[in-house]
């Protein structure tokens, strides 16, 4: 939050609550975001879900999830864009708006952390499944055998 501009430097409090001072040169000559001049601010949840879930299902109970939210900002919709087929999961991004005023600029951290408890209810009750990364160790010096194999081979 901006809280004075003086003519050789201004000050911002940051989210943690320190007061920062920062020379005029240095705002004229790098980039600086201001979160709250607009009055809003877009939420972008990225959420890994299984390869063997229904992506029309995933995407109605997402979005019914975040829709819960009572304080998002309903005048603007909820999206959400399959993004990529990752690892172990395929990655969607779901986007949602907060209003975002100077004296509670915590909102924004208030609506992302119900997103997710929201996402993780709904997907529990819809047997949609988080994924986590899943790694394969191949023992075999040029590949295809498992730790199982190897020790039989050790044994002999």
């Amino acid at each position: 939050m901006v809280k004075d501009i003086g003519l050789r430097s201004s000050s911002i409090r940051t989210w943690q609550g320190q007061d920062v001072v920062i020379p005029n040169r240095l705002l004229m000559e790098q980039k600086y975001t201001h979160f709250t001049i607009n009055k809003e601010r877009r939420i972008d949840l990225d959420v890994g879900i299984s390869y063997g879930d229904d992506l029309e299902k995933v995407e109605k109970v997402t979005l019914d999830a975040i829709n819960k939210i009572t304080f998002i900002n309903k005048q603007k919709p909820v999206d959400l864009y399959f993004k990529e087929f990752g690892d172990s999961a395929i990655i969607f991004s779901v986007r949602y708006w907060v209003n975002y005023v100077s004296d509670d600029f915590l909102v924004y951290l208030r609506a992302l952390s119900q997103g997710i408890k929201n996402i993780k209810k709904a997907y529990d009750e819809n047997n949609i499944t988080i994924t986590f990364p899943i790694r394969t160790i191949d023992f075999g010096i040029k590949g295809g055998k498992s730790l199982a194999e190897m020790l039989n081979e050790r044994k002999k």
